[in-house]
């Protein structure tokens, strides 16, 4: 990994990212990542130790149905936004925290 030092990661409006790209980011220095309106449907299931000083997260106007059960070591996350997810339920919010 070559962006050892890479702190912010937006990328805000790309339609055409996929699941799998997401899948793909590991940075141990990110700490915001702007995911708002990717139409992304799932996060991988190892999402929360691939960022482990993850501080900001949005991930507004998705079509996740779930966040994976790592969540819960995202540890430093002081800001998760998830406006717009409508299929997200209150149980899979509840599930991570």
């Amino acid at each position: 990994n070559r962006l050892t030092k890479l702190e912010l990661l937006s990328i805000n409006g790309c339609e055409s990212i996929t699941d799998e790209a997401i899948a793909a980011v590991t940075c141990s220095s990110l700490t915001r990542l702007d995911a708002r309106g990717c139409n992304l449907t799932a996060l991988p299931d190892d999402f929360g130790d691939r960022l482990p000083n993850l501080k900001h997260l949005d991930l507004d106007s998705n079509s996740l149905t779930a966040l994976p059960l790592s969540f819960n070591r995202l540890t430093k996350l002081e800001l998760l936004s998830i406006n717009g997810c409508e299929s997200i339920t209150d149980e899979a919010i509840a599930a991570v925290t």
